[in-house]
């Protein structure tokens, strides 16, 4: 039992210092999500059912002197070049949006226009099993960025 304890104190103490100082690791804990990555240009994290019952959201912290823009134009070349094959392209007033088609779901990656890290942008993967409205989307846009920001100390 006390080897059991401490092997969890060493796994929290690791993943509290390994982030980066601007997020909240106790929220990230208590949230669920698992680590992807974590080096010093990325963390990516995941978590399932966090906006609704059958999603996957997927937050990426990346160091990149990209413009928001610029870093959306990049993520989407990029997906194109693996097996996802590109929907739509378009924005509102708080974020860059790329749909892609996957064989057995969609995926939006969303990118907001002003970051909230210097250095660093958020974005966010949403990964779901049907196709969303453009209502539905906007919906999305807003639960996955408030989410992702809200881990931010």
């Amino acid at each position: 039992m006390k080897k059991i304890i401490l092997g969890l104190f060493l796994i929290l103490g690791a993943v509290s210092f390994a982030m980066p100082s601007f997020i909240n690791t106790t929220k990230v804990q208590k949230s669920g999500y698992s680590i992807i990555e974590d080096s010093e240009t990325a963390l990516t994290i995941a978590g399932a059912d966090i906006v609704d019952g059958d999603s996957i959201l997927v937050a990426s912290f990346y160091l990149s002197d990209m413009s928001p823009k610029e870093l959306s134009d990049a993520i989407k070349a990029e997906a194109q070049q693996q097996d996802a094959k590109f929907v739509a392209s378009f924005d509102n007033n708080r974020a860059y949006v790329n749909e892609f088609k996957h064989v057995d779901f969609y995926s939006f990656t969303i990118v907001p226009k002003k970051q909230k890290i210097n250095k660093y942008h958020i974005y966010v993967t949403y990964m779901s099993p049907k196709k969303l409205s453009k209502e539905d989307i906007n919906k999305v846009i807003n639960a996955t960025l408030n989410e992702a920001e809200g881990l931010i100390k």
